[in-house]
């Protein structure tokens, strides 16, 4: 009578639902390998998209770089060492000139490649103010622009090996390391009846002044004040020069 208890107790024991949830145990732990497999592919994806985005992005901004220089436009205008924004009397501030020359990335020397001269005069509150000698030379340190000066007579001199370089006016003033935007020179800026004006052999010229090209032969008069205070006559006329 006990041997066919314990035989009906036996008969009773649910094996096949022991079974079912191990192999439930056994679904989970796949399942949450599979769903950590996934979300790791999806975690490399994300990496690998933001890194290409990062290198298009690294590639772009050396590119906008290089075009820039190309051009003799400074890659970060605002970051140029050594610039005045200051009131006359400016000096040729020669000092951070290699700094500014590295950043700018204008071509070489040369005289017999491309040879032009520009005359620039600059008036302030009605003053002249001079043009310093040696604008963009310190061969000291080894920095020597293609546009510079050799007297306080306000020649720009354009010698440069490549004859593609077509500088404007921004460029000779960063060259400087004097501030000029299209409101201001230095630290005077447009206020009140006072303005920023920009004249081309005679006629004034309308827009950004840094966008005026530094033409063989032609003269440039940059003056701020009133209108009361503007050269009378403008001058109008380069006498050529070597």
């Amino acid at each position: 009578m006990s041997t066919s208890n314990r035989g009906g107790r036996g008969a009773n024991v649910p094996t096949g639902d022991r079974t079912t949830k191990a192999d439930r145990k056994e679904q989970a732990r796949i399942e949450r390998e599979a769903i950590q497999r996934q979300m790791e592919r999806k975690r490399k994806t994300r990496a690998l998209v933001l890194g290409g985005i990062l290198a298009l992005a690294i590639v772009a901004i050396v590119a906008i770089v290089l075009t820039s220089r190309d051009d003799g436009t400074p890659a970060a205008p605002g970051e140029l060492p050594g610039m005045m924004t200051s009131t006359t009397p400016w000096g040729n501030n020669v000092e951070d000139l290699a700094g500014r020359l590295e950043i700018l990335g204008l071509p070489g020397l040369s005289e017999e490649v491309l040879h032009r001269h520009t005359r620039l005069e600059i008036y302030v509150n009605g003053q002249p103010v001079e043009v310093p000698a040696n604008i963009g030379l310190n061969p000291d340190a080894g920095a020597i622009s293609p546009l510079h000066t050799h007297d306080v007579d306000g020649l720009i001199h354009t010698e440069s090996d490549d004859p593609t370089f077509a500088p404007n006016l921004g460029t000779l003033f960063d060259v400087w390391g004097l501030q000029l935007t299209g409101d201001c020179i230095g630290a005077y800026c447009a206020q009140g009846d006072k303005d920023l004006q920009v004249f081309v052999n005679g006629d004034e010229v309308m827009g950004d002044p840094r966008e005026i090209p530094l033409n063989d032969l032609e003269l440039i008069v940059v003056t701020y004040g009133t209108e009361e205070q503007l050269p009378d006559p403008m001058p109008s006329d380069l006498v050529p020069q070597t």
